[in-house]
């Protein structure tokens, strides 16, 4: 599994969706799953962004530092 940001234009807009993505092989060929679809993170404010990666960091038990 491994988070992927995905950029979307459409006409003058850009997007950028946030999704947590798992690689599997289907019929012998090599499919990414969505896992669950997170959204435009353009959309989401700075904190609430650190706050997701802090507890993923958790999650996985990674020590990348301090809470900040």
């Amino acid at each position: 599994m491994y988070l992927r940001i995905i950029n979307l234009t459409r006409g003058d807009r850009h997007y950028k969706y946030l999704k947590l993505v798992e690689t599997t092989r289907y019929k012998g060929k090599i499919v990414q799953k969505i896992l669950l679809n997170f959204g435009n993170i353009e959309q989401w404010p700075e904190d609430k962004l650190n706050e997701l990666v802090f507890q993923l960091n958790e999650f996985c038990n990674l020590k990348l530092g301090p809470r900040g």
